[in-house]
């Protein structure tokens, strides 16, 4: 560690953190070998959508739990209105 120091009898270390990487707002750049953009333009959307799939199924894949967890209280919810409004007397005319 470059930064540390002795207090007493503890040592205090102390780091800064590693720059964050650069995101910029340009384009991506789509490699093709040869022709033109509108002839591969098939090709290319149909890598985007692929990679946008991928993409999602891993968000599923690892957020599972958060969303079974959601649907859990959705469902404890209706049975509890469902229970309360069974046993409310209306006072109806």
């Amino acid at each position: 560690m470059q930064l540390w120091a002795h207090y007493e009898d503890d040592i205090y270390v102390l780091s800064s953190p590693k720059p964050k990487p650069r995101q910029s707002n340009l384009e991506k750049i789509k490699y093709f070998s040869c022709g033109y953009y509108e002839e591969n333009k098939l090709y290319f959307l149909e890598m985007e959508r692929e990679r946008q799939f991928h993409y999602i199924v891993s968000v599923y894949k690892k957020c599972w739990i958060i969303f079974l967890g959601y649907f859990g209280i959705v469902l404890l919810n209706i049975f509890g209105l469902v229970k309360f409004n069974k046993n409310q007397n209306y006072n109806q005319k």
